[in-house]
């Protein structure tokens, strides 16, 4: 019942918002014919006949009432498929014909105007015309003056008042490519009412006053005149005005809608209002708005999995799987007891226990400048020196790594993770194919930071370094480090000279 109710309100809505305008057109013409032939084209005596007068202003008022009844009946089926939509629901999309209706609309309300008053010209001209041929021929010519005006008032309200529902049915893109010059179009419309219509009006008016110039005295020029230009400066007024607004207003839409974007507003999004060149543009900006927000996710997203710096340059320079020799430091962190964690807690503490763990650490790398390259199951490897270069990397690292382990140690207690810290020369660059990658750093430096994590577990702090480092460290962070009795590092044919916070 209340779905009925409501197709019933939606139908009833238009019908009568269609009703209200051709009368509201069909009165605009039948004052314009008035006025023209009582003050504005001089007449023949036979138009001084009463009888004349009345019969052709019955004339006019039966062409409005005929022609208002056909144009509600051709309107009604124009908008037919536009109403079946709108009865369907607001969360309805329309189908690309009911957009091309939509869009189609103050056109052809405009030549369906047009056509019904051309026939009321003929028919005026040859019912007065076989009365007096001269009065017909100007009541002809008013009618079809009247026509022109009203077509073109008819195309620009109706395109006015059907921006809202074109906004919404447009809101998925302009169905077909529009039309060639639609602004063009607009402003020769604006053209015909505001000034057309005027000086055609004028120009009938000079030939009957030149060929018939018994019939025509200089007072009625002078009224022809002083009536004709108020009414075409007001009819300028208006349709310039609506030319205007319909243009400025999409613009100015853009104009907000730009700086919402340049404001980091990516979801900005503007309504598309017609089929025209702005209607194209407004597609264009939703287009691209829309693609930003998708880029600046991606690169979002890509930035968390590979990190900022990274991501940084493979949009600004593309993707190379070409290595180069780099001077790094790197850190690695390891949990201790993972296993051994993993049997006697339950998974959810697990979790908990492993993101606590890396926001510590990715907390404490980027605030000394270091870049994660990557997690590895309970452990995390951090670099300085790629992919981009960093002043003083070694007391950076080394900073990172005393503020680390002792951050660990306070904030979590229950678990114990070993920090290693050592620096050299590796080769940095993407690693995979071009469906598949990441960037990585390869080398003797990373495979002894792996090594001096499980060391540092065993030793008291559990933060390890290789003593070379000190060498290029600030004086301030040499003093917060002392040199432990060299060890014997997995792989390495030499003890190498180790370092632990003080």
């Amino acid at each position: 019942m209340r779905t009925r109710l409501a197709r019933l309100s939606v139908r009833r809505r238009a019908v009568a918002h269609i009703v209200a305008g051709v009368i509201a057109v069909d009165l605009t013409g039948v004052v314009l014919v008035v006025t023209m032939l009582v003050y504005v084209l001089p007449l023949p005596p036979a138009w001084d006949d009463p009888a004349l007068r009345t019969e052709t202003i019955a004339l006019t008022a039966l062409n409005s009432l005929v022609s208002g009844i056909i144009a509600v009946m051709l309107g009604l089926r124009i908008v037919a498929p536009i109403i079946s939509w709108l009865e369907r629901g607001p969360g309805e999309a329309p189908d690309r014909d009911v957009k091309v209706r939509i869009l189609a609309v103050p056109g052809r309300f405009a030549r369906q105007n047009a056509c019904l008053w051309a026939g009321g010209s003929l028919v005026a001209a040859w019912f007065v015309g076989s009365r007096d041929v001269a009065v017909g021929t100007v009541v002809g010519l008013s009618f079809a003056l009247a026509g022109a005006s009203v077509s073109a008032l008819t195309y620009l309200l109706t395109e006015r008042a059907m921006r809202p529902l074109a906004g919404r049915a447009l809101s998925s893109g302009i169905p077909t490519r529009p039309s060639e010059h639609a602004l063009a179009r607009r402003l020769m419309v604006t053209w015909v009412l505001g000034t057309g219509s005027g000086v055609a009006a004028i120009f009938v008016a000079g030939i009957i006053a030149i060929t018939r110039p018994a019939d025509t005295t200089l007072q009625e020029v002078g009224v022809t005149i002083v009536v004709l230009g108020p009414l075409v400066f007001a009819l300028g007024g208006l349709s310039i005005y609506l030319v205007a607004k319909a243009t400025a207003d999409p613009v100015e839409s853009l104009q907000r809608a730009l700086a919402d974007v340049e404001q980091g507003r990516l979801e900005t999004r503007v309504r598309i209002w017609d089929g025209t060149e702005l209607g194209v543009l407004q597609a264009g900006f939703n287009a691209m708005a829309e693609g930003l927000q998708e880029r600046e996710r991606i690169r979002d997203l890509f930035g968390k999995h590979v990190g900022q710096d990274v991501a940084e340059a493979a949009l600004s320079s593309g993707v190379r799987f070409a290595g180069e020799l780099r001077e790094v430091s790197v850190l690695f962190v390891d949990l201790a007891g993972s296993t051994e964690l993993a049997e006697s807690t339950t998974p959810g503490e697990v979790v908990s226990i492993l993101n606590r763990f890396f926001e510590v650490v990715i907390d404490v790398v980027h605030g000394h400048q270091g870049w994660i390259n990557k997690f590895q199951g309970d452990a995390v490897m951090a670099i300085w020196g790629a992919p981009i270069d960093v002043d003083n990397r070694s007391t950076l690292a080394l900073s990172a790594a005393r503020d680390l382990g002792r951050r660990l140690r306070e904030e979590l207690p229950e678990v114990a993770a070993g920090v290693g810290v050592s620096d050299g020369q590796t080769v940095t660059g993407n690693v995979g194919t071009a469906s598949r990658y990441e960037y990585t750093a390869v080398g003797d430096p990373v495979n002894e930071a792996a090594r001096l994590t499980d060391l540092a577990k065993s030793i008291p702090g559990r933060v390890v370094a290789n003593a070379t480092m000190l060498e290029d460290a600030t004086a301030d962070e040499r003093d917060l480090w002392q040199e432990l009795p060299s060890v014997q590092v997995r792989g390495r044919s030499r003890p190498t000279r180790i370092i632990a916070p003080r």
